[in-house]
Parts: structure tokens; C-alpha cells; sequence
């Protein structure tokens, strides 16, 4: 099994009512005992009290960072990179479902990275295979530690800073 942080941005998100933490929490097993789920909440309300010792009854194994200033998603996927070496990453929106076999996937994986397939309306949005490359989003890309080592020696960051909210997975692929 994967020691893998799940990198969750909340934005003007209830925790009860993210997409991203009830799938992840309704995946949780005990083969996850060495995961985390890393909620950085950067909407403009502060999470309450109530609500964070809610979430933890639930899953002892979640933290949650009040941002609040509506940030760069590259620093903040950095910073959770930066505070958690030696894992692997799945960065998400509070809105991405995350399915059973998704979730087994990234906990099973072998691979340095995987992409998310999203769907709409029957059709298969991402990833796309070009000659050119890969164009894909962020929202569910996962990456290996042993990725993130290669990347930090070529660059010192995984994310492109200079792209604060879109361009960051283009720079990603390209």
C-alpha cells in the first residue's frame, strides 16, 4: 500500500458538503493507515471548531489549514509537498467524486504518475493524447514520491508559482 496525502482545496465549501472528503472518507480502510487527507480551506469563511471535530470523529487522520486569502493552488500544492516528504500526492477540488476504484488504484500504484479520466456526457474529456503530449487537470492527477524527487532536482517546486488558479496543469504537463 501507497503512503499517499490526499491534497484537498476547499473553497466556499462546507467539509460536510465537499464531494472530494465524503468520497475519500467513504473509501477510508484500514490499508490506509499511513494515508492522510490535507485540507487546505481557502475560501473565505474559516472552518469552525464544531465542524473540524466532526470531520476528525469521522477520520482521525485529516488536517485542515485556514488559508482563507483565496491563494495560488500552485503554492498551496507546494507547501503540502514541501510539509509532507516522502509521500505520494492526489491533489483535488472539493468537488471531485472519487471513485472505489480510483481511490484502490492510487493506494495500489505502481506508476510515477496517474491521470484523472473525467467524463461528461458519455465522453472522455481527459486526459488527452496528442503528438504534441498530455493535456490534463489537476483535480485527481496523482504523483509519486520518487516523481516529486525528479521534478524538485530539475526544478525546485513540482507547480509552476507563476500560475496562481489556471494554466497550472498545462505548465504541469508541459
Amino acid at each position: 500500500m501507497n503512503n499517499v496525502i490526499f491534497c484537498i482545496i476547499l473553497y466556499n465549501t462546507k467539509v460536510s458538503e465537499s464531494k472530494s472528503i465524503t468520497s475519500i472518507i467513504n473509501n477510508w480502510n484500514e490499508s490506509c493507515s499511513n494515508s492522510k487527507i490535507i485540507i487546505f480551506n481557502n475560501g473565505d469563511d474559516i472552518v469552525e471548531v464544531n465542524e473540524i471535530k466532526e470531520i476528525k470523529e469521522i477520520n482521525e487522520n485529516i488536517e485542515i489549514f485556514q488559508i482563507l486569502i483565496n491563494g495560488s493552488l500552485s503554492k498551496i500544492y507546494n507547501k503540502c509537498i514541501q510539509l509532507n516528504k516522502g509521500y505520494n500526492f492526489v491533489f483535488l477540488d472539493d468537488d471531485t467524486e472519487v471513485s472505489k476504484d480510483y481511490f484502490n488504484e492510487v493506494l495500489n500504484c505502481s506508476s510515477d504518475i496517474l491521470l484523472p479520466r473525467v467524463v461528461c456526457n458519455n465522453l472522455d474529456v481527459y486526459p488527452v493524447f496528442t503528438k504534441e503530449g498530455v493535456q490534463s487537470i489537476t483535480s485527481g492527477l496523482y504523483i509519486s514520491s520518487k516523481l516529486v524527487s525528479l521534478l524538485t532536482n530539475f526544478e525546485s517546486k513540482v507547480f509552476d508559482e507563476r500560475f496562481d488558479l489556471y494554466g497550472i496543469d498545462t505548465a504541469f504537463f508541459l
